[in-house]
């Protein structure tokens, strides 16, 4: 055992030893030259990422600035618009005075005024008189306002609004509506075509389909004179009828102490409308209806 010693002693201590720990030396040395490298790429990435972020940092803050601006600028424009608003408010309150300062102003052409008369009808709290030609006034050429009138009345008489109407009997009103339809559009065929959109709404309204081909002047003419007939036992069903022979000089819908009224031109085939608020104005064209209509006026406007 112990020449085996002597004998590693020996080994250890010869110079091919020394060769071999200087070679472990210098392996371990490029080792950590290695790792040293590795550490500093990796290092060196880092800082580059770090960089990139700093960047992306400093252009995230120059972005929130600049929307910081943009929502500066956008609070100045909201204003802005809040003042036009309030100011076009205004102008229109304004407007609203001068129309009622003027006692009689122009409605526009038929049908545009249907309307203004739903939204009268509405806000009606004494008394609703009507006098026209049809009823269903407007049924055919504005269907959304006549819907609107339709229901304000009958809400008017269900709350004991006091409501009249005056029109044309049975036959008067097919007479005229055959007359009046026919000498605006010269004939059946000219009427259906430039009239084709209103003949499609009336028909989706009343026959749940828009398809023109099989329907017939006298068919149309029965669903006119059907509707007025309805709207009298319908929405005028509580109110007090009378029956004209032939066409009021003068229509005009009466309600509390504001009256809508067209004169019609048989001539020109056009039929204007206005409102008044003049009570004088009021009494002479319930002069002419009584007149020409069993309607009576007890409650007038003026003394």
């Amino acid at each position: 055992m112990i020449e085996f010693w002597h004998a590693v002693n020996v080994v250890i201590h010869s110079p091919a030893a020394d060769i071999l720990e200087r070679l472990l030396t210098i392996t371990a040395i490029l080792l950590a030259v290695a790792h040293e490298r590795t550490l500093n790429a990796q290092v060196g990435r880092f800082l580059e990422i770090t960089n990139k972020l700093g960047t992306v940092e400093s252009e995230l803050g120059e972005q929130a600035s600049k929307l910081s601006v943009v929502e500066t600028q956008l609070g100045a424009q909201a204003t802005k618009l809040s003042t036009v608003e309030s100011h076009l408010g205004a102008q229109v309150r304004q407007m609203d005075e001068i129309r009622s300062a003027i006692r009689t102003y122009p409605l526009g052409n038929f049908p545009n005024y249907l309307n203004r008369i739903a939204q009268l009808v509405a806000r009606a709290e004494r008394r609703v008189v009507v006098c026209c030609d049809f009823p269903a006034y407007g049924s055919f050429s504005d269907p959304d306002s006549f819907l609107a009138y339709h229901q304000a009345i009958a809400k008017k008489i269900a709350r004991k609004v006091h409501v009249e109407i005056a029109c044309l009997g049975p036959e008067a009103r097919r007479k005229s509506v055959t007359r009046e339809q026919f000498a605006k559009a010269g004939s059946w065929e000219k009427m259906t075509v430039d009239r084709h959109e209103d003949f499609k709404r009336y028909l989706t309204v009343h026959k749940g389909t828009d398809d023109l081909s099989s329907l017939t002047q006298d068919e149309f003419l029965q669903m006119i004179v059907d509707e007025d007939t309805l709207t009298l036992q319908g929405s005028f069903g509580g109110a007090i009828k009378y029956e004209l022979r032939e066409r009021p000089p003068v229509y005009f819908w009466l309600i509390d102490d504001a009256m809508v009224f067209v004169i019609p031109s048989p001539v020109r085939l056009m039929e204007h409308g206005f409102i008044t608020h003049d009570l004088h104005f009021i009494d002479g064209l319930c002069d002419i209806a009584e007149r020409y209509t069993p309607l009576r006026f007890p409650e007038r406007t003026t003394t």
